[in-house]
C-alpha cells in the first residue's frame, strides 16, 4: 500500500469512524509519529506532515463528540426518580452513558500519549495548534468525567433517600396497622408490653424521619450545585421538580408520623385507662376478699363476751372500731366498682368482673352487717347482765335496803338465761345459710362465765330470802 493511498483512505473513512475505529486509527498513527519507523517501513518521510494533520483531525473528532452527543446525553439526564425503582433505572441509564464515555476516554488516553511524544520531538512553532487541541481535549474530558461522577453521586444519594423513605413508609404502615387494630389485652402486664412496643415503634419512626431529613437535605445540597454542570441549559424547571419531590416526600412523612403520634397518644390514653380499669377490678376483688376475711375473723375470733361489765365495754368499743374498718373496706370496694363503670363507659367496653364483684361485695357486706348486729346485741346484753349483777353483788350486804324487790334478781337471771340461749342460736343470712360464733368449745367457755355469775346471783338471792339464817360469821 502506498503512503498516499493510506492517508487518503484514513481521511475518507474517518468521517464514519466509531470509537473503536478511531482507537485503531490513533494507534496506527502513533507508529507514524516515529520517523525511524517510517524509514524502516520504506515510507516517504514527506508523509509525516500529513499524518500529523490526520492526528489533529482525530483529536477534533473526539472533542466534537464529547462536546456534542456526549454533552447532550448528560444534559438530558437531570431527574432523580420518584422511587427506588425509578432511581435504579436512571442509574442503569447513567451506567450506559458512562460506558460510552469510557470508550471515548480510552481514545483520549491514546491520543494524549501520542501528542505528548510529538510535542517532545517536534518544532515549537509547528505544534501550537496541536498543543491547543490537546488542552481542549483534556479540558473536555475532565469536565465530562467530573459531571459523570457528579451525576453518579447524585443518583446514589437519590437512591439512598428513596430507600430511607421506603423503609420509613413501611414502618409507618406497620405502626398504623397496629394502631388500627382494636386491642383486647388480658391483663395489665400485656397492656404494658403493648405500650412498650408502641413506644419502641414510635422511637424507630422518629429515628427514620431524622435519617430521611438528613438524606433529603444532603440531596438538596447536591441539587443546588447541579446548575454548574448545565452548560448554559436552564435547569430551573428540572431542579424545581426534584426539589419539590424531595420536600414533598419529607412533608408527607412528617404528616404521616404526626398522625401516628396523635393516634399513639389516643391509644396510650386508652391503654392507661385499661390499666386503671384492670387495677380497679383487681382491687375491688381484693376488697371483697378482705371483707370476707373480716367476716371470717368476726365469726371465729370475736367470741368472748367479757368476765365483767368493764371488759365487755372494752370489747364493744373494739368491735365498733373493727366495724369501721369493715365499713371502710366496703366503701373502698364500692368506689372502685363505680370507677370501673365510668372507665368502661369511657372505653365503651364491658367490665370483666364488675357484674360478679358487685353482687359478691354486697352479699358479703350484708352478711357482715347481720353478724355485726348480732355481735353488738350480745355484747349489749352482756353489759346489761354484768352491770346489774355487779351492782347487786357489790351493794349487798352493806346496803341490803337497796334491794327492795326480788324481781330485780329475776330480771337479771332472765337476761342471763336469754344471753345463754342466744349463744346457741346461729346467725341466719338472707340466702338461708347459717353461721355460729366460734366453735362449740368456745361457746361453752363463754357460757360458763355467765353461769358462774348467775350462781353467785342465786346464792345472794337465797341469802336475801333467809336473812335470819345468815350470821356475820357465816
Amino acid at each position: 500500500i502506498k503512503e498516499e493511498k493510506l492517508f487518503a483512505c484514513l481521511v475518507s473513512l474517518s468521517h464514519n469512524f466509531g470509537v473503536s475505529e478511531l482507537l485503531v486509527m490513533s494507534r496506527l498513527l502513533g507508529g507514524f509519529s516515529d520517523e525511524k519507523w517510517l524509514f524502516s517501513a520504506g515510507m516517504d518521510i514527506s508523509i509525516f506532515p500529513r499524518c500529523f494533520n490526520l492526528k489533529l483531525y482525530v483529536v477534533v473528532i473526539v472533542v466534537n463528540w464529547l462536546e456534542g452527543p456526549g454533552s447532550e446525553q448528560l444534559r438530558t439526564q437531570w431527574g432523580i426518580g420518584d422511587s427506588i425503582r425509578a432511581s435504579q433505572a436512571l442509574q442503569q441509564k447513567h451506567e450506559e452513558i458512562e460506558s460510552q464515555h469510557s470508550e471515548w476516554f480510552a481514545v483520549y488516553v491514546e491520543l494524549n500519549q501520542q501528542i505528548a511524544a510529538l510535542l517532545n520531538a517536534g518544532d515549537e512553532e509547528d505544534l501550537v495548534e496541536l498543543k491547543a487541541l490537546q488542552q481542549q481535549l483534556s479540558d473536555v474530558c475532565y469536565r465530562q468525567a467530573s459531571q459523570l461522577e457528579f451525576r453518579q453521586n447524585l443518583l446514589q444519594a437519590a437512591l439512598e433517600f428513596h430507600g430511607v423513605a421506603q423503609d420509613l413508609s413501611q414502618q409507618l404502615d406497620g405502626l398504623l396497622g397496629m394502631l388500627c387494630v382494636d386491642v383486647a389485652p388480658a391483663d395489665g402486664a400485656s397492656i404494658q408490653q403493648t405500650l412498650k412496643l408502641l413506644e419502641e415503634k414510635l422511637k424507630s419512626v422518629d429515628l427514620g424521619l431524622q435519617g430521611l431529613r438528613e438524606k433529603g437535605q444532603g440531596l438538596l445540597d447536591q441539587i443546588s450545585n447541579q446548575a454548574s454542570w448545565a452548560y448554559g441549559k436552564d435547569v430551573t424547571i428540572e431542579n424545581k421538580e426534584n426539589v419539590d419531590h424531595i420536600q414533598g416526600v419529607m412533608e408527607d412523612m412528617q404528616l404521616r408520623k404526626q398522625r401516628c403520634e396523635d393516634m399513639v397518644d389516643v391509644r396510650r390514653l386508652k391503654m392507661l385507662q385499661m390499666v386503671q380499669l384492670f387495677k380497679c377490678e383487681e382491687d375491688a376483688a381484693q376488697a371483697v376478699e378482705w371483707l370476707s376475711e373480716l367476716l371470717d375473723a368476726l365469726l371465729k375470733t370475736h367470741i368472748r363476751l367479757g368476765d365483767d361489765s368493764q371488759e365487755t365495754k372494752v370489747l364493744l368499743e373494739k368491735h365498733r372500731k373493727f366495724f369501721d374498718v369493715a365499713q371502710s373496706t366496703y366503701d373502698y370496694g364500692r368506689q372502685l366498682l363505680q370507677a370501673t363503670v365510668v372507665l368502661c363507659q369511657s372505653l365503651r367496653c364491658t367490665s370483666r368482673s364488675s357484674g360478679e364483684t358487685l353482687p359478691r361485695l354486697n352479699r358479703v357486706w350484708k352478711q357482715f352487717t347481720i353478724t355485726s348486729e348480732e355481735r353488738v346485741h350480745r355484747l349489749e346484753m352482756a353489759i346489761a347482765f354484768h352491770s346489774n349483777a355487779e351492782k347487786i353483788l357489790q351493794e349487798f350486804p352493806e346496803q341490803p335496803e337497796a334491794i327492795n324487790e326480788m324481781e330485780q334478781f329475776d330480771e337479771i337471771e332472765a337476761v342471763g338465761k336469754s344471753l345463754l340461749d342466744r349463744l346457741t342460736v346461729p346467725v341466719v343470712y338472707p340466702d338461708g345459710t347459717e353461721q355460729y360464733f366460734g366453735s362449740p368449745s368456745d361457746m361453752a367457755s363463754t357460757a360458763e362465765h355467765i353461769r358462774e355469775k348467775m350462781k353467785l346471783l342465786s346464792l345472794k338471792k337465797q341469802q336475801l330470802r333467809q336473812p335470819e339464817a345468815t350470821t356475820p360469821e357465816s
